[in-house]
């Protein structure tokens, strides 16, 4: 039986075409000072200048163990999910950044903390930071857990300083014989590219819109008012074109610096892969029994590699938080490339717990498995909803394209930075990585112009109230405090779960934007190269692409230098949309008001007339 399994694990690592060997770091000397729940971290995965990573670390010195709960990872229980979620705190957290690492900030907490309204009653955000730090209970000296990793080494390339690290996993070990693969979520530059590429597809599509709407709606039962209906009917066109176009030039572009051309187009999901089926082997010749868990990107990550082992006939019980839909980005990722080879496949071994107004969590992709809901019993006089409804019914395209600016837009600006200071310096040596890091940046930028546009007035705004949203319904401390609240013994909530079954090729439900594979393998399959529908669409393809090159020709050489008054009348086009967007929002604000005022003054009235 072993041997059938780990034959079926090293075919699994070809089919997702990464054979690649994993670096192996033996450090005896990085010891922990405690353990959590129980456990202790054996080994550290990553991707690091362009090379999958394994760290060994260590004995473990026990200074200080919680009370550890047993249970059998195969089955369903309370303390299976509490374990589960402590673990994917964790390692969702550092203690160095805390929750600045999960992209909320000091200015967008402002009017939540002012409000009275931030989730552990603190008069500053840095003291918000603090208390989620301590209940997160890192006690590791080495700081083994986060951005920082102390294990790793320098996380950077040669050219500006960025973290071109990715992904991250840990192995925790229990004294009882259990192994858990806890898989980070979104920390670095890195983990931002490798996300979008796997929500863009649904996003731009439009399917975003319509999955928030029906969560806000029928899932959280809430009522759509005018606010709602007046946000649905914002033109998101420009923003889904912009994640169409620009969104894959970034990713291309970021993947090459940081050395991963050569995953391109499976992206990290196929690390992922070979990460867990290496875990999945040292766990099965150790005979310890194995579970996958993690938080939002890390949630998607281990559901990913969940779904793929199980593809396999190998059945590992996953139960994550917050995490990505997987049910869509498996199939087609930006690229059009597939992890999975067929759609007609339950994931009974996934359970996944995410708030219905999870934006991230819940309107980016669609779940497997079984999907369990907390914070929805009071969702309607909770601080989610109070959050969450200026942005309620927003299409994700739009909510999507600005947040991806503010990284790409940091990245850029730090980049010229470096260049300007290297080529400052007189040396030859720095004058010439300046001039290569000039050339590098320049062109990338010159391919994000919708990306690096500033931000306006409402943008800010939805921007800031989006932050806001995901404070109250994704962090994975509050998923943690509020979630536990919930449980019942066999794992399920007071909210309720649901079972999500498959999806297959073609149904609405997810993107038909990309070319997916064929179920029964077939010739004739649109996609599929070689097959006569696919060439025609080659031969079409050229002919457009030479007619659309012969026009660029004529017109140039007709109109001269009339392109520059062509685009500064799109850009006063434009700014003059988003001046009347800005306005509309300003008279709806006002009409709410006077709404309001009008209903106290009528309120007035009654009482007096009684």
């Amino acid at each position: 039986m072993l041997r059938k399994v780990l034959s079926l694990c090293s075919a699994l690592l070809c089919s997702v075409s990464l054979c690649a060997a994993v670096t192996v770091h033996d450090m005896p000397h990085v010891q922990h000072e405690g353990s959590i729940n129980g456990f202790s971290v054996s080994h550290v995965w990553g991707v690091e200048r362009g090379e999958v990573v394994m760290y060994k670390l260590g004995a473990a010195r026990v200074g200080h163990v919680k009370a550890y709960e047993e249970f059998n990872p195969d089955v369903a229980s309370d303390a299976r999910t509490r374990t589960m979620a402590k673990l994917a705190l964790v390692v969702a957290y550092d203690a160095e950044n805390g929750a600045t690492g999960n992209g909320y900030g000091a200015d967008s907490m402002a009017d939540v903390i002012a409000n009275g309204d931030g989730y552990f009653n603190t008069t500053s955000y840095a003291a918000d930071v603090a208390e989620m730090n301590r209940i997160s209970g890192i006690i590791y000296d080495n700081r083994l857990i986060g951005s920082s990793d102390p294990v790793s080494r320098v996380n950077t390339t040669d050219l500006g300083g960025i973290d071109f690290s990715a992904i991250y996993a840990y192995t925790f070990t229990s004294s009882t014989g259990v192994s858990i693969l806890v898989f980070r979520g979104t920390q670095t530059f890195m983990d931002n590219v490798d996300v979008a590429a796997m929500v863009v597809p649904f996003a731009a599509s439009g399917m975003g819109q319509k999955k928030w709407i029906s969560a806000w709606r029928d899932e959280a039962g809430l009522p759509w008012t005018y606010r709602q209906d007046y946000n649905s009917k914002r033109n998101a066109a420009w923003d889904r074109q912009i994640l169409r176009t620009e969104g894959k030039s970034a990713i291309v572009a970021m993947y090459s610096a940081a050395g991963l051309s050569s995953i391109i187009p499976s992206g990290l999901a196929a690390v992922c892969v070979q990460i867990a089926v290496t875990w999945y082997q040292q766990a099965t010749l150790a005979g310890l029994q194995t579970a996958i868990t993690g938080h939002s990107l890390g949630g998607s990550r281990a559901i990913a590699a969940s779904m793929k082992l199980r593809e396999s006939n190998i059945t590992v019980p996953t139960v994550t938080f917050g995490s990505v839909g997987s049910a869509c980005w498996t199939r087609t990722n930006y690229f059009g490339y597939s992890l999975m080879n067929s759609s007609k496949m339950d994931h009974p071994q996934v359970t996944e717990y995410v708030h219905p107004l999870d934006t991230w969590g819940n309107a980016l992709g669609r779940d497997v498995g079984t999907q369990c809901y907390w914070g929805k019993a009071n969702v309607a006089s909770s601080m989610a909803k109070k959050y969450c409804e200026p942005i309620s019914g927003l299409d994700m395209a739009y909510l999507n394209r600005i947040e991806m600016a503010s990284p790409l837009q940091a990245y850029i600006a730090g980049q010229r930075t470096t260049y300007k200071y290297l080529l400052s310096t007189g040396v030859a040596a720095q004058v010439a990585l300046g001039q290569k890091l000039m050339l590098q940046v320049e062109g990338i930028a010159s391919m994000l112009p919708g990306f690096l546009t500033e931000l306006n007035e409402t943008e800010l705004t939805h921007r800031k109230q989006h932050r806001q949203c995901r404070y109250f319904t994704h962090e994975s401390i509050l998923i943690h405090e509020e979630l536990l609240k919930e449980l019942k013994g066999d794992g399920t909530t007071t909210s309720g779960c649901v079972t999500m079954g498959h999806v297959e090729w073609g149904n609405e439900m997810c993107p038909w934007n990309y070319p997916t594979p064929s179920d029964d393998d077939d010739d004739f399959w649109t996609g599929k190269p070689g097959g006569p529908i696919f060439i025609v669409f080659i031969v079409i393809t050229f002919i457009a692409l030479v007619w659309s090159i012969t026009r660029c020709w004529q017109h140039d050489h007709e109109h001269g230098d009339s392109d520059s008054e062509d685009f500064d009348e799109w850009q006063a086009t434009r700014d003059r949309r988003i001046e009347a967007e800005i306005a509309a929002e300003r008279r709806l604000e006002a009409e709410m008001e006077a709404a309001k005022e009008a209903d106290l003054e009528e309120g007035k009235v009654n009482e007096e007339t009684q």
